[in-house]
């Protein structure tokens, strides 16, 4: 038996054009009976009373509810009147606006006023977890969403429902879909696309489709129905509903209070799936203090306590540090659901209220009460988070994910920072933030981070932020100080906390993270039947890195190179100098244009690998991307010539370049002058869009087609775009049938032991 508070589910539901809140209950009546009486839905009449006539059928079936309302008045660009009230009137005027050139090709008149409406609206009846638009309702939504994040740092809702949709095609909104360089910028919320096969709108609503991100998230459903401009009906699509709610569910994000006769470990399983959809940060990176300015210093009060407590507690390294910093201090997301420290209680009555973070819970949902230091470690070791490993993630945080959104939302206007510090719960909460920005974007936000009297992070919905893909504990790859008190009844649980922090800042698991971000697709599709080891290159980067990898991965410098690129003369290559071109350039190579670079600095690069290999190794595969291709294609022959060993069964290739340099020559080259193949299984993936696409098919080339000794043959393997691994997300089956190659090759399909990459 279970017996469970949970809290409702909220709908925001915005109508279409020219009908009204009365038009979209009706409309929502499947759904309305799918999510059954856990839910509650909220409807709205658009601000504006519809300046013409609705559709015929809204019209007569719907006459008793009118007025009916808009969103906004469709107009040309030019100010013109758009005469449409129906789908059918509506692709006639589409049809004949629609320019190639452009997609931005209407005025939506009215839409300001529809956005101070909706604010006001919002915040009356908010907060939502969900919204369902229909038609131009699902257009204003998706204005709505873009704008709060753009303007507000805020998400409206975890999750946006559009029926019958078409694309945002309003000039005056243009600038939410773009960025200044004219390139388009996807919603990055989880969405739900819901299309009429019979649609007159058909073409435009899979074009909506498209400004939505699919990513892990913000996952994109798309589904189709066999009707036209409208809802599928309630009777006869209850397998149609029940996908649909089967997606919403999970990214709803709730928890429920529950009292379960199940075990233990079957309750921290189930809350682990609840736990698959933490919210994601906003776009974009923090901007740089300039070396002039003060310290700033961000700090987050413990539990059940206030900013002015916190004020007082850091009074000593205010004081220390004087004029030369400046302090930013916090109220909690929550205000205190219970009594705080008798102490707290007494010396800052006349600052109350209190708040807290989060509410502790256990991770079956039972509470877990306490209000000071040794309640709270009698209730942690009541709960097994502090016995290990094991039972470290016995824990639910209920209400961390808003207290991370906030707070996402509340520095992006205030910051950044150059030190955080935590107290208690805070210490906390700024080793989850830290880590979740890492995750999301690969950010940081503050250069120090510094816990006093913290507690482990123990929670299992943010048990993925620290745990890896084959289940070790991923430590907070930042500089930290931990200050613990002797006496404090949590001291072990601080001292708990300090092993989640690298104990140095240059931990390597940080600067590995885009070759990490690079893999994805394929670790996703291993599993747990495959161990990944990353090294970073031998030598720290001479140079400026390509500018995407420069912004994306600022974080995570430096970046590092296998070598440097010289003409075999000696001379360096220009800054950003196509390889081909070098080549070509080349003034009379001894050995010709093929061999008419130098890898300077490869020697070392060598004896750095070779320590490594065997330190680390043996592995069943080796994946180089670019240079590390070239790298790999080196290493294997070089190990075959000097010492007629194989390190690897099988070499992936990704975006490689033709092994060039004169001083490898000899590994490739007999004495009689013809080319030896490397004799090992080999994949190349090339990107059809890459500047390196000849180069790569060249490193391709330098492979035996068939390896003696082995089974596999070359396998060389197209995508349709550039320089890039191909995207997990876009090519799960890609990555899949690459994993069945790899498993057969190391011949671990039946095997319990994880192959080594």
């Amino acid at each position: 038996m279970t017996t469970a508070t949970t809290k409702p589910l909220r709908v925001l539901c915005m109508h279409g054009f020219r009908t009204n809140a009365q038009v979209m209950q009706d409309q929502t009546r499947g759904l309305r009976e799918a999510l059954a009486d856990d839910t509650e839905f909220v409807f709205l009449d658009a601000p504006f009373e519809a300046a013409g006539p609705s559709d015929p059928i809204i019209e007569r079936r719907f006459a008793s509810s009118a007025p009916f309302f808009e969103w906004w008045r469709n107009e040309t660009v030019n100010g013109s009147n758009m005469p449409l009230n129906d789908a059918k009137s509506s692709l006639k005027v589409y049809n004949k606006l629609t320019d190639e050139s452009t997609d931005w090709y209407m005025s939506y008149t009215g839409l300001d006023e529809a956005m101070t409406f909706m604010d006001e609206q919002l915040q009356k009846h908010g907060p939502f977890d969900v919204v369902v638009g229909f038609s131009q309702g699902s257009v204003m939504h998706t204005i709505l969403t873009m704008w709060y994040l753009k303007h507000r740092h805020t998400r409206l809702w975890k999750l946006s429902i559009l029926v019958c949709s078409v694309r945002v095609a309003g000039v005056n909104c243009r600038d939410l879909f773009e960025d200044e360089e004219g390139r388009e910028i996807l919603v990055p919320i989880p969405s739900v696309h819901i299309v009429g096969k019979k649609d007159p709108l058909y073409a435009l609503s899979h074009q909506m489709t498209g400004m939505y991100a699919d990513t892990a998230n913000s996952p994109k459903l798309v589904m189709e129905h066999e009707g036209g401009h409208k809802f599928p009906s309630a009777k006869g699509n209850s397998g149609f509903y029940k996908q649909l709610v089967d997606f919403i569910m999970p990214l709803s994000n709730r928890h429920s209070t529950a009292e379960k006769t199940s075990p233990a470990s079957e309750s921290v399983m189930q809350a682990s799936e609840e736990a698959t959809s933490l919210p994601h940060p906003l776009p974009g990176p923090p901007t740089s203090l300039a070396a002039t300015e003060k310290i700033r210093v961000l700090c987050l009060h413990g539990f059940r306590t206030n900013k002015q407590v916190m004020l007082d507690q850091t009074r000593g390294i205010r004081a220390a540090l004087g004029d030369s910093a400046e302090f930013v201090f916090f109220n909690g997301t929550f205000e205190a659901r219970g009594p705080s420290d008798p102490m707290i209680e007494s010396a800052y009555a006349s600052s109350a209220p209190f708040y807290e973070w989060w509410e502790n819970q256990l991770a079956d949902g039972s509470p877990l009460e306490f209000n000071d230091a040794a309640s709270s470690a009698k209730a942690r070791l009541r709960s097994g988070a502090d016995k290990g490993d094991d039972h470290a993630w016995s824990l639910w945080y209920e209400g961390v994910e808003q207290s991370m959104a906030r707070i996402d939302s509340e520095i992006r206007r205030l910051g950044p920072f150059d030190v955080v510090i935590g107290f208690s719960q805070g210490a906390a909460l700024l080793t989850i933030l830290t880590m979740w920005y890492l995750h999301h974007g690969n950010m940081r936000w503050w250069k120090l981070a510094i816990c006093v009297g913290g507690v482990d992070v123990s929670a299992v919905n943010v048990r993925s932020l620290f745990v890896s893909d084959l289940g070790s504990r991923v430590p907070v790859p930042l500089p930290s100080i931990h200050i613990i008190g002797k006496s404090d009844p949590l001291y072990h649980e601080s001292h708990r906390l300090v092993l989640s922090w690298a104990d140095t800042a240059g931990h390597p698991g940080f600067t590995k993270w885009v070759m990490l971000d690079q893999t994805r697709g394929l670790r996703e599709a291993l599993g747990d039947s495959a161990e990944f080891v990353f090294l970073n290159g031998a030598h720290e980067a001479n140079g400026p890195s390509d500018e995407a990898i420069e912004s994306r991965y600022a974080a995570s410098k430096p970046f590092y190179e296998w070598c440097q690129i010289h003409l075999f003369d000696g001379e360096a290559l220009t800054l950003d100098e196509d390889v081909a071109f070098a080549k070509d350039r080349a003034v009379d190579p001894p050995h010709g244009p093929e061999w008419s670079l130098l890898y300077t600095g490869l020697d070392q690069t060598l004896e750095y690998m070779d320590a490594k290999l065997r330190e680390l190794g043996p592995f069943d595969v080796v994946v180089g991307f670019s240079q590390g291709a070239v790298l790999l294609t080196v290493l294997t022959m070089w190990y075959l010539q000097h010492q007629n060993v194989t390190w690897w069964k099988l070499a992936i290739c990704v975006c490689g370049v033709r092994v060039s340099a004169i001083n490898c020559r000899p590994l490739f080259v007999d004495e009689a002058g013809n080319d030896v193949l490397v004799p090992v299984p080999s994949i190349h993936i090339i990107g059809k869009q890459d500047v390196l696409f000849d180069e790569s098919h060249k490193l391709a080339d330098m492979w035996a087609d068939h390896a003696p000794g082995w089974a596999m043959k070359k396998l060389v393997l197209e995508h349709d775009r550039g320089h890039k691994f191909p995207s997990g997300e876009r090519h799960r089956d890609f990555y899949e049938d690459l994993a069945r190659v790899i498993r057969r090759q190391c011949q671990k399909e039946e095997s319990s032991t994880a192959s080594r990459l």
